[in-house]
């Protein structure tokens, strides 16, 4: 039986709140407000707020961005060479499984997939599954045997606590 790590993509892998961002204030010629002397974005609240934008507006840069194929430029996030040079390793010497799942929009895969699939093809190769879904350890444990998954690798709290939920540990 081989073991499993899932892995995810915004926010753990690809720097994607600064990026979208990046593009929101570039669309609309705002300043960027995630300077110093500015708090980051600390995921509390809808992203639109923190811009001072509606969430029509919001949901027309999103859309921009998505069809403008953004999110293949998306920057890596601090520790991710560490964690590939790890789990190739494990790979190696474990028979490790990579499974990538994300809550990216997983019912438009028209660009969506495309787009991420050359991003982790630039950054992440040694994914050997890519998983969508809005519930996506939930989603896992239907597909996988949940004793398999061995460790998660997220960065939103509520995963950790989904994934503690599915896989009990």
């Amino acid at each position: 039986m081989r073991p499993i790590v899932a892995v995810d993509i915004d926010g753990t892998l690809a720097e994607y709140h600064k990026h979208l961002g990046d593009h929101i204030c570039r669309y609309f010629g705002m300043e960027w407000k995630q300077h110093p002397i500015y708090d980051p974005w600390d995921g509390e609240g809808n992203y639109e707020d923190y811009f001072g934008i509606t969430q029509a507006q919001y949901r027309e840069a999103k859309l921009a961005f998505r069809q403008g194929g953004f999110k293949r430029w998306a920057p890596v996030m601090p520790g991710v060479a560490a964690l590939r040079h790890t789990l190739t390793g494990l790979k190696q010497t474990h028979d490790l499984e990579v499974w990538v799942t994300t809550t990216r929009p997983w019912n438009r895969l028209d660009s969506t997939d495309p787009d991420t699939r050359h991003w982790l093809d630039r950054h992440f190769p040694l994914y050997d599954h890519l998983l969508y879904d809005d519930n996506k350890y939930e989603r896992l444990a239907e597909i996988v045997d949940r004793d398999r998954v061995v460790a998660v690798v997220d960065d939103l709290p509520e995963m950790w606590a989904q994934a503690a939920r599915v896989f009990g540990h």
